[in-house]
This record gives structure tokens, C-alpha cells and sequence, in this order.
């Protein structure tokens, strides 16, 4: 991108005296969104703000992430990051709770010997900034000093997964980092916001050589200009430029100072960032988890301008956030506009909610987050009874554990069994018992304790493993070993056999599953030391047959894939492609050869892909969806056209999503619950046009839905003048008058409200001229 840089020097001789100046002490931050610890310059900088307002310039300098300036990032001293370079005199290790008032009172001690102030002028039709930057000087200088500046961008944004924020103090084990620790790893693009960017130096890390004169006296003030074309990419709303003195014999910098944001205000505007959910169901839950942004970190106060949809409420969480939730109990399109203030700036969102008919659901499978420790390595698995198993493991135990959903609650099955937190998987058997593979060993579940099924497999590290049994009973384990091969081993029953390895070119990211005969097949990415590609392996029954070449030669896989085979032998595969746009693609087996049937079917970035099929014959995946904030979206295709099964981003904010399908074709979704600290929470697919939720009896004039609910729902009648609840004792235990809120489709609907009952089955009678219509609920 060309850039234009334009140098003017002034001089202005001044006689009159000038107060002492203000300390302004400037502090560079090493950062980059792959940093796992670099949150902690975040809140350093907001810490500052809170506390020094006035006294810092305070710059992000990223480095091998979108927002690296080259020229800056390679200036900076930094051996690793985070560290702070305060006034380029001293490293710092930038814990905002410790290191932050010695590093201020350290900087703000030195008297500076000019007062620096910068002005800007911005011409839109040209995006050309010129930015002066002046100094007042109080002392006589004699030598190589230096006016430099720094243009600097707040507010910035971007997509997924470029933007997303490692965060190692996810889950709160490396302590409170100023609410990092209830935040996901990754933080989502969705609600990460980058302030403090340094874009660029316009006259290099030192200033332009002639910007100063070799011999200053005291009370002369000098100014020096740059001009800098601004890239389109960038939002002069939230540019500034810090101006600095600098003693370009030794680097040091003796003083900063700021100029206003472009458009002329030094309080910039606060953001909304966050996309509405435009889409609601009648009596099902709806969810808009609102994010804004303030680069001042200011108070503010999120509130709805016009009136919500009946059944939603708007609740502002603080800190920026809010949420706007509730049961839609009106069908229609609704005008809805949000506003957040911070004092100064009114900034508005204005969108539509439409509320339909509700098609279908994803529901809660037991409690949210029902385990006791940050889960890794999720899966779940469904026996040919439809009991759904889900493991996880607890990365400061190094245990897995198991849990079986019986009786609306998911028990653990037995003690934790050892494995590392991130190589354990497992099985169902054809019985309905799990079997699980970890550090070596494979553990049967009997009923009441978990058995070791033959010897521990030969070596001492097992990673990315995998374990399935086949149609006919024979257990089949695969895993990494290094230092370069993924082996197969098959049970005889007594004892493990190798069936030798799927690749010898460094093979890694196992994933099993059955083709339609029952017999494995394997997806796995070879030569993982370079550049990973994707193949597939199927078992015969007595070797293993590489199916094609790469499933996608020309692209390297990133990390997640799966594979697939349908009920009438179509073989599927689903790909992450690419390092920094992870792409979803899925791709169909076709005479001898993978072709791409689907490219980019999230229409964005994507991880935890996974694939089944379902009895019916159609491919199913599940993704984190970074469309949708990395929350979980789940698709269906069958044969011809995808389709989104429920809302894309079901769920809260997740990752380690794992998929399974039961035996009548209902997805589940595992997956580790950024609402819940990282524990697991599972969801499962309703169709809600089946006739669970319709009664046969009357000519489909009585509704109910959400069906099973919380004991709120919504009753959809055509005659009635009231209701009885009654237990599957016979007991009346709930009575009312029908006095519908509202008439659509012929039918008249009514909010009921029964949460004081206990969880079970219910029938509600509706009662009037008519005659008497019953149906049958779940409270749950």
C-alpha cells in the first residue's frame, strides 16, 4: 500500500516562561493475538486508564498476527511477550497488579525537559493525516533530540480466527486477570476488541533526524510535521497520534503526549460489536448476548429505545455487556432499537426480531455444565439403546472421566481413569458399555467398575488416539507415536495385535469411524512435521485400503477433520482448511477420487468439525462456527441441499464440540460450555412439527410448545374456556382460565405457567363447548 510522508520543520522562538511540564511516560507493549499470556497487557493498559488517566501513551506493538507493523514490532527489544519497553529505558513484565504502580512512579519521578502536545488535521476525500507534534521546552539541550510520532488505532476488530485471543487464564487457574479468567481460550473474535494498536511511525522508532535543531534553549517551543496517508482499512473515528522527545543517542524517550481522535474529541464514541439474533421461535428461548465496546473503558449503560417483543427483557450485565432474552410469546416483525451511552456519546443499534412458528429446537440434555473441572478431550457417544456417554478430562487430576445419562441426570461411571488431558477417547460397544483408551491402556466399563481388556500397548506415549468397535464385536485402537508413525492395533479377544501403521510419514489427528458394513475407517493427516494433508483409510476385514489420494492436495488441513459414511456406502469426508482462514469443506468419495461437493459451508472460519450420518441416509456435521460468535452450529444434508438444523450458534460460546447420532437420528452435541467455566454441557435436536408436540386427537386444534419445557410453554387452542393439569396418578394438581394473550393461524394462544410442580409428565385438559382436549407434556 503506498504510503505518502511529507516532512515540515518550524521553529517558534519564545521569551514567555511556561509552568513545569507534565511527565507523560510512554509504555510499548510486545503482544499478539497468539500469546497465550498477553491478556495480561490488556488489562495492564485498562489499569492504567483507571488509574494514570492523562499521565501514559500506552501502545500495543503487535507482533505475527494481523495487526504487526513490521518496522515497529522488529524495533522492540522483546524476548518474549508480554513485556512493556517503559520510555525505552526498562523491561517490564506488565502485571497490572504488581509491576504497575512501581513502573509508574519509577517514570513519573524523572522531570522532563519539554511538555509535548500534537495536533492533527484529517482530510477525509483523500485520507491524508498530518499530525504536528510541539515542544515546550524548560531546559537547554545540546545534541541529537528527536520528535517522533506514532500513529496509533483503538477499537479494532476482525474476523475469526485471526483475531481471536489465546488466553491462558481461561478457567481461573493462573489467577484473576481482570476477567480474562471467566473468558474462553480462545477468546472469540466476537467480543475481542484491540485498542491501543500501533499502526505506524512516520519518521521511523527515532524521528526524522532534522526534526529537532542540534542547540535548544530553554522557553523556544519547535514543532515538526509528518503527513501519512491513512489505509482504507483503517477507522479514523479511532485514530490518534502520540507524539515523542527522543534522545536519539541513547533511545531514551523523555516525554509523550497525545493528540485528540481524528474527528476532533478526545472521548471516542463507544461500539456496538456484536451481530442481533434477527430470528425467534414461539415459546422457545431466544437469545441476543449483546457486546459492546468503549476504548475509554468507561461506565456504560446499555438500554432499549423502543418496546421488545412480548416475553423478552433486556438486561444490562455490565462492563459492556448485556443480554436481551426471554420466550417470544407473540408471532410478528418487530422493530427494535438498542443504545449504549458513556456519558458523552449516544450510539444506537436498530434491528428486526421476527418470531415464527416453531420448526424445531436444540435442547438441554441434563444440567449445563454438569461435570466439576474444565473439560479437554469431549466426546460423546450414544449405545444402541439411545444412552448417551460422555467423557472428558481433567487437566490437573490427569483423569478422565466417564458419565452415563439416566434418570434426567449424568452420573460418573467409577473412579477417574489415568490419561492425559489431551489423548483419550471412547468407544460404545455393541452391549451399551463404554470402553475408553488412555495413556496405553484400554478400559471396558462392566456395570459397576472398569476393566483392563489385555495388556497395556506397547511404548510410552500415546497421542491422538482413538478406539472403535466394529460391527462384529473386534475392538480396533489407533494412536500416534513418535517419532513418526500412527499405529492400528485389533483385539483377538485375549489380547492386542498390531495391524502395523496407517502411514509412515508422520501421521496424526486420528479419527475413526464405521462404514456401512460396519467395518472402520480411519481419517488421519500425514507428514504432520510439514504441511498436514488429509487421507482416508478403510479396513476390509483383513488389511487396510487408502481410499484415493490427499483428500485435498492442494490445501494443508487445520488440525479438525472427520469422516463419514452413509447408510447407502457414501464415503464423506469434512476438512479445516487452511492456517488462517479455516475454511469447513466437505468432500465426497467418487470413483477412485475425493471431489469437493461444499466449499466453505459455514461461510467462515471454523474448528471442531465433526461427522456422522444418521439412519436416513444424511451427512450430518457439527462445528464451532466463528459466524456465530464460536458458538456451535450444526448442519444436515441430504443428497442435494444443506440446511441448518435449529438456529446456527445454539450454544454459548464453546469448543471441543463432539457429535453423535442415535440410533432414531437425533444429533447430540457435547462441547466444553465458555458459560459454565469450561465444563460440559450437551444439547440434543428436537423436530418440533413431530407429533410429540402436535396431539392426534382433535384435528391438531391443541398445542403445546416447548414440549418437554421448564414449566413454562405455550398453550395453542381453538375452543376452551379452561384447564386442568393432572398428574399420571389421576390428580387434578393445576387449574386456570383460559384468557389467550393473542390469535394467530385460528388458534388462540396462552402463556401457562406450572414451575412449582415436580419434574415428570403431565396431561392438560382444556375444557369448554367444544368438549374436553387433552394432551400430554414433560416438565423437566
Amino acid at each position: 500500500m503506498k504510503k505518502l510522508i511529507t516532512i515540515i520543520l518550524s521553529t517558534i522562538i519564545s521569551v514567555a516562561s511556561f509552568a513545569q511540564a507534565q511527565k507523560v511516560v510512554l509504555i510499548e507493549e510486545g503482544t499478539g493475538t497468539w500469546c497465550q499470556w498477553c491478556p495480561r497487557g490488556d488489562v495492564y493498559g485498562k489499569e492504567l486508564q483507571a488509574n494514570y488517566p492523562g499521565q501514559f501513551v500506552f501502545v500495543a506493538v503487535h507482533q505475527g498476527d494481523p495487526m504487526d507493523d513490521e518496522d515497529y514490532s522488529n524495533s522492540m527489544p522483546f524476548i518474549g511477550i508480554p513485556n512493556g519497553w517503559l520510555d525505552r529505558t526498562s523491561i517490564s513484565d506488565l502485571d497490572p497488579f504488581t509491576d504497575l504502580p512501581q513502573d509508574m512512579a519509577k517514570q513519573l519521578a524523572l522531570i522532563p525537559p519539554a511538555g509535548i502536545s500534537v495536533s492533527t488535521t484529517w482530510e477525509a476525500s483523500t485520507r491524508l493525516l498530518t499530525m504536528t507534534v510541539s515542544a515546550n521546552f524548560e531546559a537547554d539541550l545540546n545534541g541529537d533530540y528527536r520528535l517522533a510520532a506514532i500513529v496509533i488505532e483503538d477499537g479494532v476488530t476482525g474476523p475469526a480466527p485471526a483475531y481471536d485471543q489465546s488466553n491462558s487464564y481461561s478457567g481461573g487457574n493462573a489467577g484473576t486477570m481482570g476477567g480474562y479468567e471467566d473468558l474462553p481460550n480462545p477468546v472469540s473474535a466476537s467480543i475481542m476488541v484491540y485498542n491501543h494498536v500501533g499502526r505506524y511511525l512516520p519518521g521511523g522508532l527515532l524521528g526524522a533526524p532534522s526534526s529537532l535543531p542540534n542547540s535548544i534553549i530553554s522557553g523556544e517551543t519547535h514543532s515538526y510535521t509528518y503527513t501519512y496517508t491513512l489505509p482504507n482499512e483503517y477507522n479514523e473515528e479511532y485514530v490518534h497520534v502520540a507524539g515523542i522527545l527522543v534522545d536519539a543517542s541513547s533511545g531514551v524517550v523523555l516525554n509523550a503526549g497525545k493528540s485528540d481522535y481524528l474527528p476532533g474529541y478526545a472521548n471516542a464514541k463507544p461500539f456496538f460489536h456484536s451481530s442481533p439474533q434477527e430470528q425467534g421461535f414461539l415459546g422457545l428461548n431466544y437469545q441476543y448476548a449483546i457486546v459492546t465496546h468503549d476504548p475509554e473503558h468507561g461506565n456504560l449503560t446499555i438500554s432499549a429505545l423502543t418496546s421488545l417483543p412480548a416475553g423478552l427483557s433486556l438486561n444490562d450485565l455490565g462492563d459492556g455487556f448485556a443480554s436481551l432474552t426471554g420466550t417470544p410469546t407473540q408471532l410478528g416483525t418487530f422493530d427494535v432499537t438498542l443504545n449504549v451511552n458513556d456519558g458523552t456519546w449516544d450510539v444506537e443499534q436498530s434491528f428486526q426480531i421476527t418470531i415464527g412458528e416453531p420448526q424445531e429446537d436444540w435442547i438441554q440434555v441434563g444440567k449445563e455444565g454438569f461435570n466439576d473441572f474444565k473439560a479437554y478431550s469431549i466426546g460423546i457417544k450414544i449405545s444402541p439403546e439411545g444412552i448417551p456417554f460422555v467423557i472428558g478430562a481433567d487437566l490437573d487430576k490427569n483423569q478422565a472421566f466417564v458419565y452415563e445419562f439416566l434418570n434426567d441426570t449424568w452420573m460418573q461411571l467409577g473412579n477417574g481413569l489415568p490419561a492425559s488431558a489431551f489423548d483419550v477417547s471412547m468407544a460404545v460397544g455393541l452391549d451399551g458399555m463404554p470402553i475408553v483408551f488412555s495413556e496405553g491402556v484400554i478400559s471396558k466399563w462392566n456395570g459397576s467398575k472398569w476393566d483392563q481388556l489385555g495388556s497395556k500397548l506397547p511404548g510410552d506415549v500415546f497421542l491422538m488416539t482413538d478406539v472403535i468397535e466394529a460391527s462384529d464385536g473386534t475392538l480396533f485402537t489407533v494412536h500416534f507415536a513418535p517419532p513418526a508413525s500412527t499405529i492400528i492395533h485389533q483385539f483377538d479377544g485375549t489380547d492386542w495385535k498390531s495391524l502395523g501403521e496407517a502411514s509412515d510419514n508422520y501421521a496424526v489427528w486420528n479419527r475413526f469411524n464405521l462404514d456401512e458394513s460396519g467395518n472402520p475407517i480411519l481419517i488421519y493427516g500425514t507428514d504432520g512435521q510439514n504441511i498436514t494433508y488429509s487421507e482416508v483409510t478403510r479396513w476390509d476385514g483383513s488389511q487396510w485400503n487408502q481410499l484415493g489420494g490427499y483428500v485435498e492436495p492442494s490445501s494443508q488441513t487445520y488440525y479438525d477433520h472427520d469422516v463419514a459414511v452413509t447408510s447407502n456406502g457414501d464415503v464423506f469426508a469434512a476438512l479445516t482448511i487452511g492456517v488462517g482462514v479455516q475454511l469447513l469443506n466437505i468432500y465426497k468419495f467418487t470413483n477412485g477420487e475425493w471431489e469437493l461437493i461444499k466449499e466453505n459451508l459455514a461461510g467462515g472460519a471454523t474448528a471442531s468439525c465433526n461427522l456422522e450420518s444418521d439412519a436416513n441416509g444424511n451427512l450430518i456435521v457439527a462445528f464451532r462456527d466463528e459466524s456465530n460468535s464460536g458458538k456451535t452450529s450444526v448442519m444436515k444434508y441430504d443428497g442435494i441441499n444443506w440446511k441448518y438444523m435449529g438456529l446456527p450458534g445454539f450454544t454459548t460460546i464453546a469448543d471441543n464440540q463432539s457429535l453423535a447420532v442415535d440410533t432414531e437420528s437425533v444429533p447430540y452435541v457435547a462441547y466444553r460450555d465458555g458459560d459454565q467455566n469450561g465444563r460440559i454441557s450437551v444439547k440434543k435436536y428436537k423436530d418440533l412439527t413431530s407429533n410429540i408436540f402436535v396431539t392426534p386427537l382433535v384435528d391438531n386444534q391443541l398445542r403445546l410448545y416447548p414440549n418437554p419445557n421448564t414449566g413454562n410453554f405455550i398453550l395453542g387452542f381453538d375452543k376452551g374456556s379452561n384447564y386442568q393439569i393432572i398428574n399420571l396418578s389421576g390428580q387434578v394438581v393445576k387449574t386456570g382460565v383460559l384468557d389467550p394473550n393473542f390469535s394467530s393461524n385460528n388458534l388462540k394462544y396462552q402463556t401457562i405457567t406450572c414451575t412449582e410442580l415436580n419434574n415428570g409428565f403431565y396431561f392438560i385438559k382444556v375444557i369448554g363447548e367444544g368438549g374436553v382436549l387433552t394432551l400430554k407434556f414433560l416438565k423437566q
